[in-house]
């Protein structure tokens, strides 16, 4: 690293929190999984990649940064292992870290809750006006997905 060790243990220390056994992140994130970011030089660097760094040593190419505490903003070494990304998944699997989310809060939805309820009480196979074609037409979906509606495949937490 290019920067000193010191002035990088100083600047994480400055931009966090201890928050029980965890030392929170306060300063930039990176990513959707809100993992602290440090610019040093012309590189962003993960936050609890560089406390790593700086406490336990080089991280081995193909290596992963773990967190047992499980809170991506934590950057006490302590609470940080090395593992592959297949460890990483199945830790996430392990602890139920992978629900989907579902309804309409899922970003990718384009039907409502009330919507899909709707398509479920008129609903007629083969029919013109509340068949799955013509459904489909008003509800800008494809007939597969109200067909996949109706027979609770999808928006199943609804039916």
């Amino acid at each position: 690293m290019a920067t000193d060790k010191e002035t990088l243990r100083t600047r994480l220390k400055a931009k966090s929190v201890q928050d029980g056994d965890c030392l929170m992140w306060t300063g930039s994130t990176l990513g959707k999984h809100k993992y602290g970011g440090l610019k040093v030089g012309r590189t962003m660097l993960y936050a609890h990649r560089l406390s790593y760094e700086l406490s336990k040593g080089k991280i081995p190419d193909g290596m992963v940064v773990m967190h047992t505490c499980d809170r991506p903003a934590c950057i006490n070494p302590d609470h940080l292992v090395l593992g592959t990304q297949k460890e990483n998944m199945e830790d996430m699997y392990s602890k139920g870290r992978n629900a989907p989310t579902k309804g309409e809060i899922n970003g990718r939805a384009k039907l409502t809750s009330e919507q899909v309820s709707v398509i479920r009480n008129r609903f007629v196979p083969y029919c013109r006006k509340n068949g799955s074609v013509a459904m489909a037409r008003e509800y800008g979906v494809t007939h597969q997905a109200i067909r996949s509606i109706v027979r609770g495949k999808t928006w199943k937490h609804l039916a």
